[in-house]
């Protein structure tokens, strides 16, 4: 193996841990922002939901939920 082959090898490895130590801490650390907000549980829906958006809107999300469940029954 040649040394250019090698040097390229290292540094694939390097990218890749590099990656991976960045995808780790971003999962991590990216869900802080997220605990501190509130949620609820969606109106006629199982699942959650931030708060805010609900509440910054309720009109809108109740036509989108009746045209979501209306378009599943047709």
């Amino acid at each position: 193996m040649s040394t250019a082959a090698k040097i390229a090898g290292v540094a694939s490895a390097g990218m890749m841990l590099f990656m991976g130590i960045k995808k780790s801490y971003a999962a991590y650390h990216g869900n802080e922002q997220e605990e501190d907000e509130k949620t609820m549980k969606k109106p006629g829906e199982d699942g959650r939901m931030l708060r805010r958006d609900f509440e910054e809107n309720p009109k809108d999300y109740f036509l989108d939920h009746r045209r979501r469940k209306n378009c599943y029954n047709e």
